[in-house]
């Protein structure tokens, strides 16, 4: 369940980060690195959503949502 919860917490830390991101001045200075900015949080921000319900939905099996190890070695 841990997984779940770095996943939820990603998902608030993207939302939070929006906000400032919205709100703030210097983005009309820099735009490139704005955009560059709102692709980060978008992407982390999509990588999650998609994160947490396979966390949520393998945490029964106690199974990592991503595992290097091949099915067949033992975990």
């Amino acid at each position: 369940m841990s997984y779940a919860v770095h996943f939820a917490a990603s998902i608030l830390a993207c939302y939070l980060t929006a906000q400032v991101l919205a709100v703030s001045t210097w983005t009309w200075r820099a735009p490139r690195v704005a955009i560059v900015c709102w692709q980060a949080v978008g992407l982390a921000l999509g990588l999650s959503a998609m994160g947490l319900p396979m966390a949520v939905g393998l945490a029964a099996y106690h199974r990592p949502t991503g595992s290097a190890c091949s099915p067949s070695s033992p975990t």
